[in-house]
């Protein structure tokens, strides 16, 4: 599951931002809420600092939860 698919599941039906979420992801990486929100709808790609802590977090590999074009391709 990638990234944005993290940030979809947790916005839910009513698509409201997963706030807490957000917070504990903006915590760990010493980011903001906001950088958080862009990273989760795709506006924006956090830093190789921030992955590993994220893929730390949600239990997976960085290069499924952040793909560059070059995995998506095969």
């Amino acid at each position: 599951m990638t990234f944005l698919q993290h940030y979809e599941q947790r916005c839910g039906e009513r698509g409201e931002r997963p706030l807490a979420w957000m917070q504990e992801i903006a915590d760990a990486t010493g980011m903001t809420p906001e950088a958080v929100y862009q990273w989760g709808k795709g506006f924006r790609i956090p830093n190789a600092s921030a992955q590993r802590i994220i893929a730390e977090l949600l239990g997976q590999d960085i290069d499924t939860l952040f793909p560059t074009s070059k995995t998506l391709q095969q």
